[in-house]
């Protein structure tokens, strides 16, 4: 009796293993959890010496990015995917 009981116990066991093992592969497949972009419009509020420019969105929101080609007040949209973001100029 307790044999039985041992191998049905392991044979769900390893049942339960290899479902979640294909449930992961399939949300990494999909780009994982993160795979939304959102849109923000802002302003460059402040740069550094080093070139990275802050960046103080409409919404409230507040980042770092690289500079290139912005100065102080320049109007902004940011694209955020999979956890970068990225300014561009916008005028």
């Amino acid at each position: 009796m307790f044999h039985k009981f041992t191998i049905t116990l392991t044979s769900i066991v390893s049942l339960m293993v290899v479902v979640a093992i294909f449930a992961m592969a399939q949300s990494s497949k999909k780009g994982g959890l993160d795979n939304t972009i959102t849109y923000e419009d802002g302003v460059v509020a402040t740069m550094d010496n080093t070139g990275m420019a802050t960046v103080q969105t409409d919404r409230g929101g507040q980042y770092v990015v690289p500079g290139h080609g912005l100065k102080v007040g320049d109007k902004v949209e940011c694209t955020t995917k999979e956890g970068q973001t990225a300014c561009n100029k916008t005028s």
